[in-house]
């Protein structure tokens, strides 16, 4: 009995370490896994593209997933945030252009973007949209983080990533319309990813970070991460949560008022 949870220990030990030599390493070498991230954000929802599948979804998560995990064993908490940002941002800078210039190829790769982007286009046009009612946001925000939370620790963070890239593609459909729709590309860029997602994005990585850590050390049996920085994961996720709502509250307006302007 007791050599059966040390044989299960050692395997998620073992298997959390598979990329593990891309995190090691003393300069330049340190930046190892970069170009994998990239590849890992990008040619999956590129090679999505022709055959109308949105398959690179849960793809993108695995990959993504067995990255995270060997950031993770490395202790290098700057490279596990950097790694989640950046397949994030390649998947999702491809994904806006192919949007932008197929929107009928992208519309089955990434689902329920079209109908995201006309409640969206409703709300710029004319502030009407229940999403932002306060009454509404609010509940939905305080579920979906207790959701982070709870599943991020079962599942070591890979549902929350696999969820995440359905909710990303439901705004990089409506951020690749709105560049077509719009009058300056910089405006509808920066706006049209709105700050509050960008701020609830990293906050949810944060934590699920840190309850991925708490999860990984419990499976394996090694500690992992001080109790100085875990707080500060905690602090951080919970502040960029509290920013999210801060921000849907006070510059709302402020920023559909800016698209409304710079749209045709």
């Amino acid at each position: 009995m007791v050599g059966a949870p040390l044989a299960f220990r050692r395997s998620c030990w073992q298997s959390a370490g598979t990329l593990l030599p891309l995190f090691r390493g003393e300069g330049w070498r340190a930046w190892s896994w970069l170009p994998i991230a990239i590849l890992v954000g990008a040619l999956p929802v590129a090679l999505s593209a022709p055959f109308g599948t949105n398959l690179h979804q849960p793809i993108t998560a695995l990959l993504l997933f067995a990255l995270f995990l060997s950031a993770l064993r490395s202790e290098r908490v700057g490279a596990c945030v950097a790694v989640v940002g950046v397949v994030y941002a390649a998947h999702s800078a491809v994904a806006i252009g192919l949007s932008a210039a197929y929107p009928e190829l992208m519309d089955p790769c990434l689902p329920g973007g079209a109908d995201y982007w006309g409640l969206q286009e409703r709300w710029i046009r004319t502030g009407v949209n229940d999403e932002y009612l306060v009454g509404n946001w609010l509940p939905f925000h305080l579920q979906l983080l207790v959701a982070v939370i709870l599943l991020g620790y079962l599942s070591l963070g890979m549902i929350v990533f696999y969820q995440g890239f359905y909710e990303v593609d439901l705004m990089n459909y409506y951020v690749g319309q709105l560049l077509t729709h719009s009058e300056s590309a910089p405006v509808a860029l920066a706006l049209g990813w709105h700050p509050w997602s960008l701020t609830r994005g990293i906050g949810y990585s944060l934590l699920a970070l840190v309850v991925a850590q708490a999860s990984l050390a419990r499976l394996s049996g090694v500690p992992l991460g001080t109790p100085r920085q875990k707080r500060w994961l905690w602090g951080l996720g919970l502040g960029f949560f509290a920013l999210d709502c801060l921000l849907k509250l006070t510059v709302l307006d402020g920023v559909r008022a800016g698209l409304a302007a710079n749209l045709r």
